[in-house]
This record gives C-alpha cells, sequence and structure tokens, in this order.
C-alpha cells in the first residue's frame, strides 16, 4: 500500500490519557490513540460516561416518560405542568429511586433553601430601596 495514499485526509494527533501521537482521517476527531484510552477518560469523566444533568434527565424521560403527576401528598393541585426532581441528598445517577415527579409549583418549594430565600429577600428590599428613592 502507498503510504501517500494513507496519509491523504488524515492528521497527527496526541491521546488524551497516554498522550502517544496517532494519525487519524480528519473527519473522525478522535481524541483517543486506542479503545483501552478511551474507556479510562470514559471512566475518569462524569459527563463522558453519561451522568451529567442534561443526560440523566434524557434518560428518564426515555425510559419513564414525561413527568405527568405530583408525588408530594401536600400539593395544591395549582398546576398541571410536572417535573422530574432529584430526590434531597441523593446523587444524579441512572437510578428512579433518586428522583420524584412534583409539579412545577412543588418542585420551587421543594429546591428552595434558606440561602436562595436570603438571597431573595435582600434583592426584593434593595429593588424596594431603589423603587422608593426614584421621584
Amino acid at each position: 500500500m502507498n503510504e501517500q495514499n494513507y496519509t491523504s485526509g488524515t492528521k497527527s494527533y496526541i491521546c488524551g490519557i497516554c498522550k502517544k501521537k496517532f494519525r487519524d482521517y480528519v473527519s473522525k476527531k478522535r481524541q483517543f490513540c486506542s479503545s483501552k484510552c478511551s474507556n479510562e477518560a470514559h471512566a475518569n469523566n462524569r459527563k463522558l460516561r453519561g451522568g451529567g444533568y442534561s443526560s440523566i434527565h434524557k434518560w428518564l424521560k426515555r425510559r419513564y416518560g414525561k413527568a405527568f403527576r405530583c408525588e408530594d401528598p401536600r400539593c395544591n393541585g395549582i398546576t398541571n405542568l410536572y417535573e422530574w426532581a432529584l430526590i434531597k441528598g441523593k446523587n444524579y445517577r441512572h437510578k428512579r429511586e433518586n428522583f420524584i415527579m412534583l409539579c412545577k409549583s412543588c418542585h420551587r418549594k421543594y429546591d428552595m433553601t434558606e440561602e436562595i430565600k436570603g438571597k431573595i429577600s435582600r434583592t426584593k428590599i434593595r429593588n424596594n430601596l431603589q423603587f422608593n428613592t426614584n421621584p
């Protein structure tokens, strides 16, 4: 085989794990020289192994469908928009038991922490002061 045929349309890359130099076709845009290095990178990177926020929520929708009810017994039924919510103290993992279905109103209340409440009240106070001082 002619060396020129192989090198045309290829590019040199450096492996993201072992730092070895390798050649591949430009269109492939590989990051790793081998499947061993690729597997190691995926094991060390949460986003690459499918554990990021959006990928887990996509998995929930694919596997269990859209949220269709509120699992909070205190729900007052104000809205009919539902969302998947991460249970406090649980980690983002591909496990249904880490998530609950909540209506939008209950989800906001569930995620509201004392820190967020403090920020909101400080912002409201600041906005009221600005509003009241304008002639």
